[in-house]
């Protein structure tokens, strides 16, 4: 009897043990699914809290080199990114660097392509669009990668390229839906070179409008060879007009 007695005392300690470890990782594996709830609906602030946690506990019973501590960082930089933190769109190279295989990455890079877009940050954007591929971008974010990456390629003197990633949208995209800037209408004289470069803020740009412009540059080009579209010619007809 006694013999029972110690053997069911041990089976309950062990199982006394084993209690805290199962309830702490089933917190942070929820921690880690309601926040990537709050990432889906744009509740940013919430869900950035929530994975930091995650994040915490995770390291501290996986260690760092696990997916899902790689999983909830890379949705932690990205509420960042979201939320316009300071340094957020710097710390995306570094959380490339450290987790190159990462199904996050190609969503990172080109979240902190679209924040350095939205501050007028042309050339980086471009840089971190050119290492997407298509299939890297999810269906939502197509259109925007579109418009976005086809106006960084105007900005660039590249208007044969920017006018096909512009004609790509499709005519239903929402983007149709955000109005446009009325001093940059269709019936803008064709000589007035330097305001096909400018660019509104992102809320009042349309794909037709970008398509428009693209077009325009584009056949204005034309006499030019392929070496002198580059904006660092000096004989360039656009450069000439947009450096005024």
């Amino acid at each position: 009897m006694t013999r029972y007695r110690k053997l069911f005392s041990a089976i309950a300690f062990c199982v006394f043990l084993s209690v805290p470890a199962a309830l702490s990782a089933q917190n942070w594996q929820d921690n880690l699914k309601e926040a990537k709830q709050l990432y889906i609906n744009k509740i940013y602030q919430n869900a950035q809290t929530l994975f930091q946690k995650a994040s915490n506990q995770i390291r501290e019973e996986e260690g760092t080199s696990s997916r899902a501590y790689e999983e909830a960082e890379g949705y932690r930089l990205l509420c960042a990114i979201k939320l316009g933190q300071k340094g957020a769109e710097a710390r995306a190279g570094s959380y490339i660097r450290k987790f190159p295989s990462s199904p996050l990455v190609p969503k990172i890079r080109f979240e902190a392509a679209s924040a350095y877009f939205a501050r007028e940050d042309y050339g980086r954007a471009l840089g971190l669009m050119e290492e997407l591929k298509p299939s890297d971008i999810d269906k939502d974010d197509r259109d925007r990668y579109l418009l976005e990456k086809g106006v960084c390629l105007m900005k660039d003197f590249r208007t044969v390229e920017a006018q096909n990633h512009l004609m790509e949208i499709p005519q239903k995209s929402k983007l149709y839906g955000i109005p446009s800037m009325p001093a940059l209408s269709s019936r803008m004289p064709r000589s007035s070179l330097t305001t096909i470069f400018i660019l509104p803020t992102r809320s009042r740009t349309t794909p037709a409008l970008w398509r428009s412009r693209a077009s325009r540059a584009t056949a204005l080009c034309r006499p030019c060879t392929a070496k002198t579209r580059s904006s660092t010619i000096r004989g360039c007809r656009i450069r000439r007009s947009t450096t005024r």
